[in-house]
């Protein structure tokens, strides 16, 4: 059987764990909302920017994030069958669930995921190749690992051209990881709550994932890449808990609110996108800009208000609020041609953001 939809091209094992809905990518075991669809390029500067701001490598931090967030999404996956979480990782089904996880990392986005060797207890290596980032990749193996072997492992890290060696140390704990620190990066459940007026989504009518998706982008799952047909550029499907958790985390550590910071950022990634795409004629009404938003699992527009110039958006179920505050700032000031001010909240995972044209916000 093709690892991908013969109708649509989603990877089936995506398409048969999670579903699009309330704005999210749910998983189905849990409920939780596991995933977002977001720019590698938006990523990878996002954070660069970030850690030059703020004056210090995030590396650190987007490793243990990530990681939390890798074993949460196994955990979740697992969650709702007991005994399939007891038998999976041991004898002889452990290495179905190798493959099985594997095949999963490769269907996300992470790059190409190639166990060299790994005989449980004893010792492990992986080869990971063009990953989308090489800190957060590195924690989604971490994670998995950690989930089979039940505590923090101990992964030694070599860069090569094109990826790096993982080398895992069976039956050690990775002493590095301070368990507090740990602990405070899990996010709580990301439940989205079911809404009265949720968006009907076209549905791939052999495996159930939303057809926009199949049309919007390609994915090829043996080299471990989906690539957004609009302007061929990569993107992942990242988990929102790490997101959400980086966030958390940063606010935790300076004392202070940093959604301006990464507001700005995603305003000025998605500005140049929607300057060499024709994106935003598409986002010039509440269908549009809701559909766009629901499709990538960064939350349900439940409200848009224009007056002249100004703009007021309502979004439920977002657990990466920033993101998608820059992206409707973004949006504004491509469709007035003009800097914008912003009034920003996040309340209840439900965000407002009124806008309008003037100043520099």
């Amino acid at each position: 059987m093709s690892a991908v939809c013969g109708e649509c091209g989603v990877p089936r094992i995506v398409a048969r764990t999670h579903t699009w809905r309330d704005g999210c990518i749910v998983d189905d075991s849990s409920g939780n909302a596991n995933f977002c669809i977001y720019e590698v390029s938006f990523h990878n500067s996002l954070f660069e920017k970030a850690g030059a701001q703020l004056g210090m490598p995030l590396d650190n931090l987007i490793v243990n994030a990530g990681r939390q967030a890798s074993a949460r999404v196994i955990e979740d996956l697992l969650g709702a069958h007991p005994l399939l979480e007891k038998l999976v990782f041991k004898a002889p089904f452990y290495r179905l669930t190798q493959k099985a996880l594997v095949d999963f990392g490769q269907a996300i986005g992470v790059g190409d995921i190639e166990i060299l060797e790994h005989r449980k207890g004893h010792s492990g290596v992986i080869r990971l190749t063009d990953p989308y980032h090489l800190a957060h990749c590195t924690a989604v193996v971490m994670g998995s690992m950690d989930v089979m072997y039940g505590y923090p492992v101990a992964l030694s890290s070599e860069e090569e051209e094109g990826g790096c060696i993982l080398r895992l140390r069976p039956g050690e704990r990775d002493e590095t990881v301070k368990e507090e620190a740990f602990a405070r990066l899990a996010s709580a459940d990301l439940k989205p709550r079911s809404l009265a007026e949720n968006l009907a989504l076209s549905k791939c009518k052999a495996c159930g994932a939303p057809s926009g998706i199949g049309t919007l982008y390609s994915f090829d799952v043996d080299k471990g890449a989906i690539t957004e047909q609009l302007n061929q550029e990569r993107v992942i499907l990242i988990g929102v808990y790490s997101l959400n958790s980086i966030l958390r985390e940063l606010e935790s550590e300076l004392g202070h609110d940093i959604a301006d910071l990464f507001i700005k950022a995603e305003e000025g990634n998605f500005k140049k996108k929607l300057a060499v795409t024709l994106l935003g004629e598409d986002l010039r009404d509440m269908r549009g800009i809701r559909d766009y938003l629901a499709l990538r699992g960064l939350g349900m527009l439940a409200g848009m208000k224009t007056d002249g110039d100004n703009s007021s958006f309502t979004v439920e179920n977002v657990y990466i609020g920033p993101i998608v505050a820059g992206r409707l700032l973004a949006l504004c000031e491509y469709q007035n041609g003009r800097k914008c001010a912003y009034e920003y909240s996040l309340d209840a995972n439900t965000l407002r953001l009124s806008i309008r044209p003037g100043d520099e916000g």
